[in-house]
């Protein structure tokens, strides 16, 4: 304490042997209760007078920063010494280091000027300023790429070593997640429930379990299919007990349910479904009342009563709390490598931001799927799921109208070739020059030339004008002026025509050919409006058409079809 009270003293101090300590107790804490600011121009912030606060940089170095202010700083502040500032002294010629600046104002003020208050002499000092937690916040939502890599910036890559000891990590906590769920006998009844749908969707069912080696589909769905026929014989059996069976027996059978469930090898997607799943029942049973036929169901369902499940559940959320800690830990010391990889992958129909998050999904399925047991990097392996997130983002969401991944292929592969070509020739290559490259046939380069094509919005202006592009577009559904007027000529003519005819022939026609605006009816449909058989109508319909074409002013509808 006593070393910060008692400063030492500069060369433009040395003579000042009267500096009271009460002046300096004065001086240290109005530089400790000032609010730290900036400078009009943006300098940053002067040192403390404070000698016992120094700034982050010069922590343990020495330094002291009771120092004088270089010239021609901010608001042009002369270069004083500490002791010039108290007021109503100034520092003595005798103790002025020889042959140093005194600016001129210094030296035509009389020593009995007082110095101006210190809000108005100088700017407050101390160490780095700290901004108040509502400008942080907005600062990182004006600037969130930046404020992104400087979190990402203190992280460094993980040796070999160390990615071995993660992975590993990994694997235990993902087995005590597995075994605290298995556990639960609950967790083999959802699990052949979701098999038993997707069975019936003729699906192969090969996604609720994870590839042990070499295997195929077909090996994945019948290793996945005998698992859940011996769950459900289990199952029946514990189902079977009585109230009080021995607790040996029921904890056999839940030993041997739990044993297929780990044979069954299910996916991480399955796990995270079957833990919600068991939180749901969790919840339930919380809310059930004591002795209620509702909490009698939920416990038959998870096969456990209210606190022995209340245990296992506990179980599964320290597993789970793990499990997020080391996968956390592993993705944060690669998120740079993500950043990295994404640079590569700009203007190409995503922002820059977007990039980054997809890469990150990327990265995340690689530390699921890391083994590093294979002798490799994980930068090495986490590499082809990154650029296979990126790409696959690129083709579903770079484009108004999603085009499929071959197509986009085919589009890059054309891309290529072209700027080959282009390079040999010295010109753009043409579509005939172009399509033998690439093994096919001009129509469908021309073909693959339309899909390549940005889709434009037809409300987009038009420029130069107030119109939009819509207004410019031929419509070539849309009916032309001519063949309305002709249809109306028909219409009226037809109608002039039938009306000779009895009311029950006319109905009849315009039924069975919506004359008047209805749908067209067919034979049956007419018979069951009139009551009349379909045969019947049909007679009547030829008897009616009969009739038209015998009349004379059948002939005045000739000019009007006439092509």
């Amino acid at each position: 304490m006593l070393g910060c009270l008692t400063p030492k003293r500069s060369d433009s101090t040395r003579g000042d042997a009267n500096w009271g300590s009460s002046t300096q107790s004065a001086l240290t804490q109005r530089a400790r209760t000032r609010p730290p600011q900036e400078h009009e121009d943006g300098d940053p912030p002067l040192p403390s007078r404070d000698p016992c606060i120094r700034t982050p940089g010069a922590a343990g170095s020495g330094v002291r920063l009771f120092a004088k202010r270089a010239p021609g700083g901010p608001a042009g502040r002369a270069r004083v010494s500490a002791a010039s500032h108290r007021p109503g002294r100034a520092t003595p010629p005798s103790t002025q280091k020889r042959g140093a600046h005194v600016p001129l104002d210094e030296q035509t003020q009389p020593a009995s000027t007082p110095v101006p208050p210190p809000e108005a002499a100088q700017k407050p000092q101390g160490a780095t300023p700290v901004a108040p937690p509502e400008e942080i916040e907005a600062a990182r939502d004006r600037r969130p790429l930046e404020s992104y890599f400087q979190e990402i910036g203190g992280t460094r890559t993980l040796k070999r070593e160390e990615e071995v000891v993660l992975a590993k990590d990994l694997e235990a906590a993902t087995a005590a997640l597995r075994d605290a769920l298995y556990a639960i006998p609950g967790s083999a009844r959802y699990v052949i429930a979701r098999w038993d749908a997707l069975r019936a969707m003729s699906h192969t069912g090969a996604k609720l379990s994870e590839s042990t080696g070499d295997e195929d589909t077909t090996q994945i769905a019948a290793r996945v299919e005998g698992a859940a026929n011996r769950m459900r014989r289990h199952l029946k059996k514990r189902d079977a007990l009585p109230a009080r069976a021995p607790k040996n027996q029921i904890s056999r059978l839940d030993k041997s349910i739990a044993k297929e469930l780990h044979n069954a090898q299910l996916s991480l997607a399955l796990l995270a479904e079957l833990r919600d799943e068991v939180r749901r029942t969790g919840r339930d049973l919380r809310r059930a009342r004591k002795g209620s036929r509702r909490l009698k169901e939920l416990q038959a369902t998870a096969g456990h009563d209210k606190g022995t499940f209340g245990e296992h559940w506990n179980a599964v959320e320290a597993a789970q709390d793990q499990l997020t800690a080391v996968k956390n830990r592993f993705i944060e010391h690669n998120l740079k490598l993500v950043v990295a990889i994404a640079k590569d992958y700009r203007n190409l129909g995503l922002s820059f931001p977007d990039l980054i998050q997809e890469g990150n999904l990327g990265l995340i399925r690689a530390v699921e799927k890391f083994d590093h047991r294979r002798g490799f990097k994980f930068s090495t392996y986490a590499v082809w799921w990154i650029r296979q997130a990126l790409v696959r983002a690129i083709q579903n969401h770079s484009r108004t109208i999603r085009l499929p991944s071959h197509v986009h292929d085919r589009l890059q592969r054309s891309q290529r070739v072209k700027a080959e070509l282009t390079g040999k020739l010295g010109r753009e290559p043409t579509p005939a020059e172009l399509a033998p490259a690439l093994g096919t046939d001009t129509d469908a380069l021309e073909s693959l030339d339309r899909l390549s094509r940005e889709a434009i919005s037809l409300e987009s202006s038009v420029a130069g004008t107030e119109k939009r592009l819509e207004d410019f577009v031929p419509d070539s559904a849309a009916s032309i002026p001519d063949g309305r007027i002709d249809d109306d000529r028909v219409r009226s003519g037809v109608g002039h025509l039938i009306g000779a005819l009895s009311d029950r022939e006319q109905l009849i026609l315009r039924l069975r050919y919506g004359l008047s605006g209805e749908e067209e009816h067919t034979l049956e449909q007419i018979g069951q409006n009139l009551r009349l058989s379909r045969e019947r109508v049909r007679q009547l319909e030829a008897r009616a058409l009969k009739k038209l074409r015998e009349t004379m002013p059948a002939q005045r509808l000739h000019p009007i079809l006439e092509p």
